[in-house]
């Protein structure tokens, strides 16, 4: 994707038409939790995957 698609998706889906206000949503947005990335998966001895581990991660 280049930069002027970019920007077209930006104005079209969330209104931003400038820098200045990327600026300011990305100041004002909750920031990404990337923790399901970091969270080991431990495995029961069958080899599956705990359902309760499965179902924090998602």
């Amino acid at each position: 994707m280049d930069v002027s698609r970019l920007m077209d998706v930006l104005k079209t889906e969330y209104g931003i038409e400038n820098e200045k206000q990327f600026d300011e949503a990305v100041r004002e947005s909750a920031g990404i939790n990337l923790g399901i990335f970091t969270m080991p998966l431990e495995r029961r001895q069958n080899g599956t995957y705990d359902s309760e581990i499965r179902a924090a991660c998602q």
